[in-house]
């Protein structure tokens, strides 16, 4: 959801930032990218003051820098933008857009979550510690290949963290499905009532 927050701010800079641009500016912009889309990806592990200072040079170069014929899944960006951004994809034949291209999914932030919490040293306590990971109204929680996928990668950690006397066991719960009797997407090691 952290990640999620930070992109969806990101992108309302992304936008604001072009409506505040000198009107020139924005005749250019819709000129030279009147039929290709733009398409910025921002790079997840940076806070979001870093994601907004990098805006102003982005838009620099898309205006001044950038030929007027350069398009591709991912452009070559300037040296000085690759501490926010992944890449920028401007394609070609497409609207007259520019907006984030948010490729994380819910696999990759669950695990991350579950590796962060399973990896640090333990929690000062004697009581046992369970770990509770959710997904909030994310579509993906229902896609058995993501099950699998994360299942896999969290399983052994767990292990690894029983063995160490920390966190004894994962669960998964799906925020979206939270009043019905699918709503715990996995339990590990498994638990009976």
């Amino acid at each position: 959801m952290k990640i999620m927050s930070t992109m969806m701010s990101a992108r309302d800079a992304l936008l604001a930032h072009l409506s505040n641009l000198p009107i020139e500016d924005q005749i250019s912009y819709q000129t030279k990218f009147a039929m290709r889309e733009v398409k910025v990806a921002f790079r997840r592990d940076r806070p979001l003051r870093e994601l907004h200072a990098a805006i102003p040079r982005l838009y620099h170069w898309l205006l001044r820098e950038l030929a007027d014929d350069v398009s591709g899944d991912a452009v070559p960006i300037p040296l000085e933008l690759n501490g926010a951004l992944e890449y920028v994809s401007i394609l070609s034949p497409g609207p007259p857009l520019i907006d984030i291209a948010f490729g994380g999914s819910i696999e990759d932030a669950t695990f991350a979550a579950a590796a962060r919490k399973l990896t640090r040293p333990r929690y000062a306590t004697a009581a046992p510690v369970e770990l509770l990971l959710y997904a909030h109204d994310q579509p993906l929680v229902l896609n058995e290949q993501w099950q699998s996928g994360i299942f896999g990668k969290i399983v052994p950690l767990v292990d690894e963290s029983i063995a160490r006397g920390h966190i004894r066991r994962v669960w998964i719960f799906s925020v979206a499905e939270r009043y019905t009797d699918r709503a715990i997407k996995f339990v590990y090691p498994s638990w009976k009532p």
